[in-house]
């Protein structure tokens, strides 16, 4: 596996390296800009709300590198796979996911409102008051 390019346009080639073709096509993708380096990095990280303190510790479950040009939908399809990740993770044993955090930019929270936000409060609700 090629490693060193960004979660956002890995796709755009094949970063298996069976031959030194794959790496050199790796490497012509990089030149003519259809997916660059990972610049930085995006962690995605899971934590309980118990009564126990010491299960409050965010548990870093996922390292990915990123360039930083990922959008609202790239944004959004990541968070989509981490959501799923962990409710699948935590069939019977009866643990909830109550809150999702980001560091990304503002625009790309439009992204994430379209898995948090998917049902109108009703007015009756003590929350709605």
């Amino acid at each position: 596996m090629i490693l060193g390019v960004c979660w956002e346009h890995g796709h755009c080639c094949n970063l298996e390296f069976s031959t030194l073709v794959d790496a050199k096509t790796v490497l012509r993708c990089l030149h003519s800009d259809v997916v660059h380096l990972a610049s930085e990095g995006t962690v995605m990280a899971v934590t309980l709300l118990s009564g126990q303190p010491k299960e409050y510790a965010a548990c870093p479950f996922c390292i990915s590198g990123t360039c930083k040009h990922k959008n609202a939908e790239a944004h959004m399809e990541i968070l989509s796979t981490t959501i799923e990740a962990v409710r699948d993770s935590q069939v019977g044993f009866f643990h909830r996911l109550y809150y999702i955090a980001s560091n990304g930019a503002a625009n790309q929270w439009h992204g994430a409102s379209s898995l948090t936000l998917t049902s109108k409060l009703s007015p009756e609700s003590k929350l709605y008051q």
